[in-house]
């Protein structure tokens, strides 16, 4: 799944080398919004690391003579899960009905939304519902922009949690709305942990969580059979329980870890 990065009025642009890790690990898309001069700039569409770069760069130049360290930012990095690898469908988006406005790569509005996640309508998203759009572009359309203002009422946000299944990030020329719980780090807001690089694992773990292991690859969750190991949690998962409980995609790492229990499971 996708990273939003938030960084607060204050804090400095985060280095470049971590800019670039975090496209390398969510190579779908990079977009961005920053409020300034009271409105909000979205800047978006960025498919490769030097497109992002130039994007970071047409930021600055807009916001002469201050500078990032000035504004509050929102930074996505896409990892697919719905909808065409466009330009158009990369994060954020204004707060809005219009498809002109949705698909814009560059737009000025009141209100930015980021999500990280996966929006389910209560049926299996496909591209005939999707119609290209992503998951979090109908969410803005059908759910977000109807409710108007009540969208900034803490009690609305959280059924918007609820309902939704992810983390939003809401933000306006005056402030920032966290839907959902963020981690904290180095002066930035994160909507997971795939900010930080995966952990290696010894063979020798590997075994030792073996010797512990239910002896059967269902998920731990659903009863679904198991696809992931979730290291922080110590428990195997299908990949739509995963997405669930941590809002994001599965890492490589995690990936081939739940491939190693497998084998082990299948093999006893």
């Amino acid at each position: 799944m996708c990273l939003i990065v938030v960084k607060p009025k204050g804090i400095e642009l985060p280095e470049q080398k971590d800019l670039d890790q975090w496209f390398r690990d969510h190579p779908d898309g990079f977009g961005l919004a920053f409020a300034h001069q009271g409105k909000v700039q979205i800047l978006k569409g960025a498919m490769t690391i030097e497109a992002m770069h130039g994007l970071i760069e047409q930021m600055k130049s807009a916001l002469e003579p201050t500078s990032p360290k000035k504004v509050n930012l929102v930074l996505h990095f896409r990892q697919a899960t719905h909808g065409a690898l466009t330009p158009s469908n990369c994060h954020p988006f204004p707060l809005t009905s219009c498809q002109e406005a949705l698909s814009a790569l560059s737009v000025s509005t009141s209100s930015a939304v980021a999500h990280n996640g996966v929006v389910w309508f209560g049926t299996e998203l496909g591209e005939d519902l999707l119609q290209g759009k992503t998951d979090t572009q109908r969410f803005i359309e059908d759910v977000l922009f109807g409710l108007g203002g009540a969208v900034w009422n803490a009690s609305v946000q959280e059924l918007i949690r609820l309902c939704a299944f992810g983390k939003f990030v809401l933000l306006t020329p005056k402030k920032i709305v966290y839907i959902g719980e963020f981690l904290y780090h180095a002066g930035c807001w994160f909507s997971n942990n795939s900010f930080t690089p995966s952990p290696k694992v010894s063979s020798e773990y590997l075994a030792e969580l073996g010797m512990y292991a239910e002896r059967k690859p269902l998920c731990d969750s659903c009863q679904a059979p198991a696809e992931v190991y979730w290291l922080e949690d110590e428990a195997a998962l299908c990949a739509d329980c995963f997405r669930l409980f941590t809002g994001r995609e599965p890492s490589k790492n995690e990936r081939a870890l739940g491939l190693e229990q497998r084998a082990w499971w299948e093999g006893v």
